[in-house]
């Protein structure tokens, strides 16, 4: 397949693309490119070409040394999911992102196992986020997001293992915590997360940071604050708590001094 350049436009086979973008400095740091809504700006492994869906999603070409391209949606049924099937090892990085106003987040970058970086961006609509990065293995810290009206974000970085570090989080809406750091190997930190402990709907934290075997610290700050939740508390709860810090932080000594002061019902080390 020859490839031609015109300008801002490439011609790819029988398909010609435009060319553009470029970053507007003080601008919305969610959006700094400023893409049009429902856009994502995606680098990919050299070579690869992505594919379009008629009516659905367009293509168009940004940067092609380093092979950036825009995707845009039609709808807010904004995802990279569906592409994922033809190879789990294209995508790169999440350079940009314009998804104000999706609430449906979840499985939205799953499996993209070679994904390692991912900017902010706007989720401040967002309800769902569970396994938005599962099994992003190569992912390197977990994006700044405003998790604020999340109500279920279980398994969200589930077999991230790359991951060294985690933003604090606002989750005083979300009630399904389960799996969400699961085998989150070099994790450094349990980030600081803010719940409502209030929420009367049925919490599950079972596995929640288990496997996270390199955190050194953030382990009991967040036991500290789970286990004032009433639906995690007592006998007939314990299912909805059961391995919830498991083996976290048990490469580390500081990891293992705070895992000793947790119960064994929750995954601790300790009495």
């Amino acid at each position: 397949m020859s490839n031609s350049t015109n300008g801002n436009l490439l011609k790819i086979g029988n398909r010609v693309l435009k060319i553009g973008g470029r970053v507007l400095r003080g601008v919305d740091p969610n959006n700094p490119y400023n893409l049009p809504p429902y856009t994502l700006r995606l680098r990919f492994v050299e070579g690869y070409v992505p594919e379009g869906v008629g009516g659905q999603v367009d293509v168009v070409l940004v940067d092609a040394q380093r092979n950036i391209w825009d995707l845009i949606f039609a709808t807010d049924q904004v995802t990279y999911a569906p592409f994922v099937s033809e190879n789990e090892n294209l995508l790169l990085e999440i350079v940009g992102a314009n998804v104000t106003g999706v609430s449906r987040m979840s499985q939205m970058f799953a499996n993209n196992h070679s994904l390692s970086k991912s900017c902010q961006f706007d989720s401040s609509s967002a309800t769902t986020t569970q396994r938005m990065f599962e099994s992003c293995y190569a992912l390197e810290a977990a994006p700044k997001l405003n998790l604020s009206n999340v109500g279920r974000a279980e398994s969200m970085f589930q077999y991230c293992r790359a991951m060294t570090y985690a933003t604090d989080m606002d989750l005083r809406n979300n009630y399904r915590f389960d799996n969400m750091f699961y085998g989150c190997w070099n994790l450094k930190e349990i980030p600081d997360i803010q719940i409502n402990p209030n929420i009367s709907s049925r919490w599950n934290v079972s596995n929640m940071c288990a496997q996270c075997y390199k955190a050194e610290t953030g382990i009991l700050r967040l036991y500290n604050k789970l286990k004032e939740v009433p639906m995690l508390q007592g006998d007939g709860n314990r299912l909805w708590r059961q391995g919830c810090f498991s083996d976290c932080g048990r490469d580390t000594e500081s990891g293992r001094a705070e895992l000793a002061q947790i119960p064994s019902d929750w995954g601790g080390t300790g009495e």
